[in-house]
């Protein structure tokens, strides 16, 4: 996973990362996340395969959930995201 976030920060300048509703309940967190940027460079791991820059703003929609241990540490992630739009955003729709 983290070649796939340093190919993002590589590929996208300005990039933001908001959270929008947190639930919490035991072990279990629950976000709405958007990361946002300007795709200026090629994306090497798109969902597509890599992808040249189009120079957009491009608003990445996703759903987290994080499981803690007992000592509060994050040991699970689960993550759905919205591809089609993605893609879209991207230039690669229909890839």
């Amino acid at each position: 996973m983290t070649s796939y976030f340093k190919a993002i920060r590589s590929a996208f300048d300005d990039r933001s990362i908001r959270r929008g509703i947190i639930i919490a309940e035991g072990q279990l967190v629950a976000c709405q996340t958007w990361i946002e940027g300007t795709f200026v460079r090629e994306f090497t791991m798109s969902p597509a395969g890599p992808l040249p820059p189009n120079g957009r703003r491009v608003i990445f929609d996703l759903i987290n959930i994080f499981r803690f241990d007992d000592q509060g540490r994050l040991v699970e992630e689960w993550v759905r995201t919205d591809y089609r739009s993605f893609l879209r955003q991207l230039g690669a729709e229909g890839r």
